[in-house]
């Protein structure tokens, strides 16, 4: 799964410097429900959550 979804044959260019590593789709939020968890990952997307279960 290429293009900019799935993060392949992309590459980072910061300032003159270039990164040989695949740009990954990330998504901060207080809370994901599974089931976006699960498309999220089928689509190469992160999900980081910052609710604390514990």
């Amino acid at each position: 799964m290429g293009g900019p979804r799935g993060g392949q044959g992309k590459s980072a260019d910061l300032d003159g410097l270039e990164f040989d590593q695949p740009i990954v789709p990330l998504i901060i939020t207080h809370f994901a429900h599974p089931d976006i968890l699960k498309k999220a990952r089928e689509q190469g997307v992160l999900i980081v959550q910052s609710f604390e279960w514990g």
